[in-house]
């Protein structure tokens, strides 16, 4: 009598399945009927199983990538692979299977994001440190510096965390090269940030307009120190912009009688920073080299208003 070979599912499959019936039976529309806190607290939960989603797609792009299926089915690579299935988003995927790769040489920092103990930005700050050690530094040290910096990341921003792990890792270079090092870096860092940077507005068909923008850290800062020279609370005296003034007592539009603020400025009412924060930008792009000139009415097809 042959013996029947009963073929199991592998733990990987069962699990994906798992997750997936899970997501199945949580209803988008719940979440509005919860209390805050509970919120907050599942939140975080998802945040902590989101990394550990993350450490398991970070070692699938790193086993496609080795397995050479991207070229056998005609991709240009495995991120091209990733992106066709699903998103679209080939930076996100080529991104995948470089923090993959860089975590095979850092198994206790992929365990510990696979637990939940780290977030993948921080996994991948250790392990792009780690991968940088010279190489003549030992093993042992290597762990050291790894266990440092995973020691580390839950009291440090992701900024500072980057910080430390130079500063870590710059202890096992040469001067010279700790020096030639910092200063490459600070130029590469400057140059991506000019490439990153980007700017975008749309009309709100409000009489507002609504925008972002992503900016180098140094002129970030600039901004803001700007803006907030602008809207400083000692300066709301001075303002004479069209914003600044109240439209006197007597009938709003909708009819009702509005307060009497005539003679008082608009900065003299109770503004949140936000708030103060935006109307101090809408100060400075008005005193912009080249700006034109402030419209003195309102277009046609907005009736008048107070502020």
């Amino acid at each position: 009598m042959s013996a029947v070979l009963v073929s199991f599912p592998d733990p990987l499959s069962g699990g994906v399945t798992a997750i997936e019936n899970a997501l199945d039976g949580m209803p988008i529309g719940g979440w509005a009927g919860l209390e805050a806190g509970l919120v907050r607290e599942l939140a975080t939960r998802m945040m902590r199983a989101e990394a550990r989603l993350k450490a398991h797609q970070l070692a699938a792009a790193r086993v496609l990538e080795a397995s050479g299926l991207a070229k056998e089915t005609g991709a240009t690579s495995t991120a091209a692979l990733l992106a066709g299935a699903f998103g679209g988003d080939r930076r996100e995927a080529e991104s995948m299977v470089h923090r993959g790769k860089a975590l095979e040489t850092t198994p206790t920092t992929e365990e510990a994001l696979a637990d939940g103990q780290i977030g993948a930005k921080q996994a991948g700050i250790i392990a792009d440190a780690v991968n940088d050690l010279p190489d003549d530094v030992t093993p042992a040290q290597k762990q050291a510096c790894e266990k440092a910096l995973l020691d580390d990341a839950p009291k440090y921003s992701l900024k500072d965390l980057r910080s430390r792990s130079r500063r870590i890792t710059d202890q096992f270079k040469p001067a010279p090269e700790v020096d030639q090092d910092e200063n490459d870096s600070l130029e590469d860092e400057e140059k991506a940030a000019w490439r990153r940077s980007e700017f975008w507005m749309n009309a709100n068909g409000d009489g507002t307009t609504t925008g972002g923008f992503r900016l180098p850290d140094a002129q970030a800062e600039m901004l803001d120190a700007a803006i907030k020279a602008i809207c400083a609370p000692e300066r709301d005296h001075l303002r004479d912009h069209p914003g600044a003034k109240t439209e006197p007592a007597g009938a709003t539009a909708d009819g009702e009688k509005a307060t009497d603020t005539a003679g008082h400025a608009f900065y003299d009412r109770e503004l949140d920073w936000r708030t103060r924060m935006g109307v101090g930008f809408a100060e400075l792009c008005s005193r912009l080299p080249g700006a034109p000139a402030a419209r003195t009415q309102r277009p046609r097809s907005h009736p008048d208003g107070a502020f």
